[in-house]
């Protein structure tokens, strides 16, 4: 039974050694912004600046990820493709890209694309079962050849730099 006094008006006071639980409820938010961009040419998962790390205050409960930026191309041959770490773990499982976010330029694209950009988005709700320091990361790769780059938060140009964003929010369970 939950019970405020008399004296304290709204006011729950929790007894020492007990713990209110709230399920579904935001416990801590954190954000953070970056206008840093990052050059791939790579086939394989590369870091890009959208990075944060999270602790969470119990083993139970959940980490919502969401994050948007914008990504550009410097060719028309190109299918960029994102996903999240926990630490070293792809959280779309073993090199799989379950967090594709597809920017494919193949078909609708064409040679001034270059100058454009894309909005990119991914939204994430993970289990990362600790109460340790927990690190979320966005990665990306793409195809298309070592002539083939790709950009995030900037035009494929390198011109325009645009501002990307990663909000992580411990979950009660």
């Amino acid at each position: 039974n939950i019970q405020g006094s008399s004296t304290s008006g709204n006011t729950i006071s929790v007894a020492s050694g007990h713990v209110l639980q709230a399920p579904g409820h935001v416990l801590q938010t954190l954000q953070v912004k970056s206008e840093a961009s990052a050059t791939t040419t790579s086939g394989t998962f590369v870091t890009t600046p959208l990075s944060l790390a999270i602790t969470p205050s119990s083993t139970s409960n959940k980490i919502l990820i969401t994050t948007t930026f914008v990504m550009g191309f410097s060719t028309s041959d190109q299918t960029p493709s994102f996903t999240l770490y926990r630490g070293s773990t792809n959280l779309s499982g073993a090199g799989a890209t379950a967090f594709t976010t597809n920017g494919s330029s193949g078909g609708d694209m064409n040679s001034t694309d270059q100058f454009r950009v894309r909005q990119a988005a991914i939204t994430y709700l993970d289990s990362p079962n600790t109460t340790s320091a927990t690190t979320y990361a966005v990665y990306m790769k793409t195809t298309g050849g070592q002539a083939a780059r790709f950009n995030i938060n900037r035009n494929g140009d390198s011109g325009a730099v645009h501002t990307a964003v990663m909000i992580l929010q411990e979950i009660a369970q």
